[in-house]
């Protein structure tokens, strides 16, 4: 029995290291691998329509690194899909406001802002990234649909004709003209 007892002795002794070394490698895994693995599990469960748990794993990339970009956009995709409208709104405007160079990021959380009402604000990002991007119609559409909106048709008009000459039956500048006909009564 004391052959025994020392034996269970070393084997969970040996356990125990091993298990005190695998928690130490994990707390000191490479962020940038963490976050990416974070996000992979996030996309398998967004792909399989399991949106609650892919939040979850977009949001543990997002402790990782709080201004890792395409996990705040894809956090705001899989709210978005499970009816989490005002939280979907916050994700898209941090993943724009954690990468402002990325356009299309700029350009979902603009067209988030119209949705959610917020005009100045989705006209004031539009103008950023017209900037950056001085070719896209759908932020000239945008922007556009915004001052409508707004009630200035006045700005609206040149917006809504730079959108149409970079991309003729763009829908939101249908949506914006029929909008300002009705506002107008023309």
């Amino acid at each position: 029995t004391m052959v025994w007892s020392l034996t269970f002795l070393r084997r969970l002794a040996l356990l125990c290291a091993g298990c005190l070394a695998g928690f130490a490698a994990g707390c000191t895994a490479n962020p940038d691998s963490q976050k990416q693995n974070f996000l992979a599990s996030g996309d398998r469960y967004f792909s399989e329509g399991k949106y609650s748990e892919a939040s979850l794993e977009y949001r543990n990339a997002i402790e990782v690194d709080r201004r890792f970009a395409q996990a705040h956009a894809k956090l705001a995709a899989a709210q978005a899909r499970d009816g989490q409208v005002v939280e979907a709104l916050a994700s898209y405007i941090r993943s724009a406001d954690s990468e402002p160079q990325n356009v299309e990021y700029q350009l979902v959380a603009g067209s988030a802002l119209l949705v959610a009402r917020r005009f100045e604000e989705a006209n004031a990002r539009a103008a950023a990234v017209i900037k950056l991007d001085p070719k896209n119609a759908w932020t000239f559409a945008n922007r556009g649909l915004a001052r409508v909106w707004t009630n200035d048709h006045a700005g609206a008009l040149p917006d809504l004709a730079a959108a149409e000459a970079i991309q003729p039956n763009n829908p939101v500048v249908l949506r914006a003209r029929a909008l300002m006909a009705e506002q107008t009564g023309n």
